[in-house]
This record gives structure tokens, sequence and C-alpha cells, in this order.
């Protein structure tokens, strides 16, 4: 373990959380600037020409998440966030970290609906709400509804619409089993539900397996 830096300079708490983080993660110096940048909300580059430095309040939080992450917290529920298909989305322990490759299904979606008129979607499962909100966004004549079983995922989907100015996207608490849905019949239906076999979620990092739902 390093020494907690004795002053607020933002060159020393980089090097200190990238030490730290070390010790469990090999993309360590990348993750510190991701937490660093986030607690003081700039960029990664401004950090490296940032004159300010960090309050006795922040220095003290950030030692928080430090410690959050080398014990195997993800990142994106330390701070809160993260991005997906170029939008920021709002995270808990209550929903599924969107990942990069489900971008993959948002550009199927879009290639998919983008010419029908007025297409109707259906996002089961739909978590933070980011696939919904990002076609719903990127197809501007569609109409798009999430479902999900949890009141809490809800939650955090509706604040992820309303950050985004999306309003062509609503939510509905449901078991997806046992929705019928009314006329019309809707165009498509978008899912990308956790798939892991109950056998392999010992193969699974501690991260994962001890906080996404």
């Amino acid at each position: 373990m390093t020494s907690v830096p004795q002053d607020g300079q933002i060159n020393n708490w980089l090097n200190w959380s990238a030490a730290e983080l070390s010790l469990t993660l090999e993309d360590n110096t990348q993750e510190a600037e991701w937490l660093l940048s986030s607690l003081l909300n700039c960029t990664k580059s401004e950090l490296y020409i940032q004159k300010n430095e960090l309050t006795k309040q922040q220095s003290e939080l950030f030692q928080h998440w430090i410690s959050n992450r080398v014990n195997g917290l993800p990142a994106q529920y330390i701070t809160g966030w993260t991005e997906f298909y170029g939008r920021r989305f709002n995270v808990n322990t209550s929903v599924l970290i969107p990942r990069p490759e489900t971008e993959r299904l948002v550009d199927v979606a879009i290639h998919s609906f983008q010419e029908l008129d007025n297409p109707q979607i259906v996002d089961i499962g739909t978590g933070s709400g980011c696939i919904a909100i990002s076609v719903a966004a990127e197809i501007s004549n569609a109409t798009v509804l999430g479902l999900d079983i949890s009141e809490d995922a809800l939650a955090i989907a509706e604040e992820n619409a309303s950050i985004n100015n999306v309003d062509d996207v609503k939510f509905l608490l449901t078991d997806f089993l046992k929705f019928n849905p009314p006329e019309p019949i809707y165009d498509g239906l978008l899912m990308n539900p956790p798939y892991i076999p109950e056998k392999e979620m010992s193969t699974l990092t501690i991260e994962i397996r001890d906080n996404e739902p």
C-alpha cells in the first residue's frame, strides 16, 4: 500500500490511485483517470492541466472510491454513471452496466426500423433503459416501450430518459412473460438479457459476480 498524498495536488492523487489499483487491475492508470476525472467533473486530458487541488472532502471521497474499486466494486457503480452510444446514463446496482458490445444491438435496431413509418418497438428487460433510450433518440419517429420487472431499475431508466431529453420512450413495470400488448402489434422486440449459464458463474470476475444483478 502506498502512502496517501498529504496535499491536494492532482498529479499526486493520480499517481497514488494508479498504484493502489495496480494491486488488482491491469488497466490501473485508465481506471484511476476515469475515477478522478469523474470526481472532478472534467475530461481525462484535463487532469494533467488542472491547477486546482483536491479539497479535503474530495480527497476523503476519492480514497473511499479507490478502496471500493480495489475491493471489486465496478467503477461505474462508484461514480454512478457510464457512457453508452454517445450518451450519459446513470447506473447503480439495480441495473446491469451497459457494455460497449451492446451498442451493436442499437445499430441493428436503427438499421431495421429507421425506414418504417412510426415504428413501435419493445425493449424487454430494459434495465437502465440504455437500449430503449438510444433507439428512441436515434430513430426520430419511433416509439419505444421498455419493460422490466424491477421498480428500482425502471426508476433509473426514467432518470436516464429525462437527463437525455428523450420523450418517445415509455417504461412499464411488468413480467414480460405475462405482457399482453395492445394493438397495434409491435414492429420489433429488443432484448439483451444476462445469459451466463449458472454453471459458469464461478468463472466470472468478482466485480461482475458479486455486484451486478
